[in-house]
C-alpha cells in the first residue's frame, strides 16, 4: 500500500476563517507571556460571538472590525479579562479622513519600538484577509505574533488603497494596545 499519494493535509485557517478570534488569543498569549489560559478564552469569545451574530458566518467569512470591536468589549474589556489581563486599546484612524499609508506605518513602528517600561505594545491589524498582531517593526519589516505562522512582511506591501500592494489596510481595523506592568 502506497501511504503518501500526495497529497496534503488541510491546516487551521485553510478551511475556516478564524484568524479573527485567534488574533484575540495570541494577543493576550504574547502581552501575558503565555500565562492566559487560551482555551477558556477561545470558548469565552467563541460563545460571546454566537449570543450576538451566526457562528456558521464566523467560520465562513471571518470577523469585521465590528464583530472584533464587539468582542473585545464584551470580553476583553470587562469581567474576568479586565481584572486578571487589563489592556489598553485604542483605534486612532477609526474616524479620521485623508490618511496616508506612510503615516500609519510611521506611527506604527512608532508605537512599537516606543522604549517605555510601563507597558508592553502591540498592533491588532485586520486586513483584506486575515486578522495579524504586529510585535515588532524595523525600517522595512513588520514582525507577527500570526496564526498562520507569518513571520514578518515588508512595510511596502502594506496601503490604504484596495488591491495597490499584497494588504489593504482599513483605517477602522488598526488597533494599539497596551498591557501596562
Amino acid at each position: 500500500m502506497r501511504f503518501n499519494r500526495g497529497l496534503r493535509a488541510s491546516q487551521q485557517g485553510h478551511l475556516d476563517c478564524l484568524c479573527g478570534i485567534y488574533s484575540l488569543v495570541n494577543t493576550l498569549a504574547y502581552l501575558y507571556d503565555g500565562r492566559v489560559k487560551r482555551k477558556p478564552l477561545i470558548n469565552t469569545l467563541l460563545r460571546e460571538y454566537k449570543y450576538h451574530y451566526d457562528i456558521y458566518d464566523l467560520v465562513t467569512n471571518g470577523l469585521d472590525d465590528d464583530e472584533m470591536d464587539y468582542l473585545i468589549q464584551s470580553t476583553l474589556q470587562q469581567g474576568y479579562y479586565l481584572k486578571h489581563h487589563p489592556l489598553i486599546i485604542k483605534k486612532p484612524y477609526q474616524h479620521q479622513v485623508n490618511l496616508r499609508t506612510k503615516n500609519i506605518i510611521k506611527d506604527i513602528s512608532t508605537f512599537i519600538n516606543h522604549k517605555d517600561n510601563l507597558y508592553q505594545r502591540v498592533i491588532l491589524l485586520g486586513t483584506q484577509e486575515h486578522w495579524s498582531i504586529i510585535i515588532g517593526a524595523d525600517k522595512k519589516y513588520f514582525y507577527f505574533f500570526d496564526s498562520s505562522g507569518n513571520v514578518k512582511a515588508q512595510q511596502n506591501s502594506f496601503s490604504l488603497i484596495p488591491k495597490k500592494t499584497r494588504h489593504t489596510l482599513f483605517s477602522s481595523a488598526i488597533y494599539f494596545i497596551e498591557r501596562p506592568f
